[in-house]
């Protein structure tokens, strides 16, 4: 499984539309689903279930051979690994934690831990 790729799912009210628009560094793709004349597509139709195998499809072959490229956090962003569980900051539960990313001008008020570009955690103090 690829890292370097990210994207979204999109579905209109009564599904008449779907759509996933994802991406690489250095490729982008949508694919949309739907009817040139407004109607529903049907019952349970989703992006995820019509226009995601499409587009998983076409970067199959789009990205065949193509290197697998780190992605740069951009400017302005920090990683922190919080608590699972809500109110339990505990040492123990942090180092445990999931990762998130924060704007760094809005940062959780205690018990995250710091993390540098690669996911480690950072001695640099946050707080």
């Amino acid at each position: 499984m690829r890292s370097d790729i990210a994207g979204k799912t999109g579905t209109t009210n009564e599904a008449k539309d779907t759509w996933f628009n994802g991406f690489t560094p250095n490729l982008v793709a949508t694919v949309w689903v739907g009817f040139d004349q407004e109607r529903p597509l049907g019952e349970a139709e989703e992006g995820a279930r019509t226009a995601l195998p499409i587009w998983i499809q076409f970067m199959r072959e789009a990205l065949r051979g193509v290197p697998e490229q780190q992605r740069t956090m951009p400017d302005g962003l920090v990683t922190l690994r919080i608590s699972p569980i809500p109110a339990r900051w505990s040492a123990p539960r942090i180092l445990d934690g999931v990762p998130e990313t924060f704007m760094a001008n809005h940062l959780p008020d205690s018990g995250s831990v710091a993390q540098g570009p690669e996911g480690q955690a950072s001695s640099e103090t946050i707080f």
